[in-house]
């Protein structure tokens, strides 16, 4: 073997040596770039009507400065695509503050809201990682419930101020 054909041998050995370490550190390699806890609804009712919107915190660990785009939905026994939004949180530990719209059509019924990150890790090879987030479910009344429920809550006053006389 003259010494051209073994240089160029070495050289093609160690580019498939470095292709193979990239494939298999983008590909194997457990990525977390970031991790949530404790996801909590502000409020304490949990109920809401369509159009408003929902105040929910998390707690998070954030490994990577990677950008993520983000992905919001409303779960019943359908999906609703509420909001994309791209977004680069700081690296490290801390409290992040989401406002999720319900859109004026939402049905009145039990809801939860699911929430993706994902990361772009790697653009060779295409490597994508997502991480998701639910929150607790809540409640979204048919509009006009609030003014049906004060009634309600005025009739069993005045039902209460008649008992408490005839006693």
């Amino acid at each position: 073997m003259s010494n051209n054909s073994r240089v160029l041998f070495y050289a093609v050995f160690g580019m498939l040596v470095l292709v193979w370490l990239r494939v298999g550190w983008v590909l194997i390699y457990p990525h977390k770039p970031i991790v949530f806890q404790n996801v909590k609804i502000q409020g304490e009712m949990k109920e809401f009507l369509p159009g408003e919107k929902i105040i929910i915190t998390a707690a998070y660990s954030k490994n990577t400065g990677l950008p993520a785009a983000v992905y919001r939905q409303l779960v019943n026994t359908y999906v609703m695509n509420t909001t994309y939004s791209e977004t680069i949180l700081p690296v490290g530990s801390g409290m992040l503050k989401e406002v999720v719209h319900i859109p004026e059509y939402a049905e009145p019924g039990k809801y939860r809201v699911i929430t993706s990150y994902v990361y772009l890790v790697s653009e060779w090879p295409i490597h994508r990682e997502t991480v998701q987030w639910e929150s607790e479910e809540f409640t979204v009344l048919r509009p006009g419930a609030s003014a049906q429920l004060s009634e309600a809550v005025q009739e069993v006053r005045e039902m209460l101020k008649a008992y408490r006389r005839t006693k």
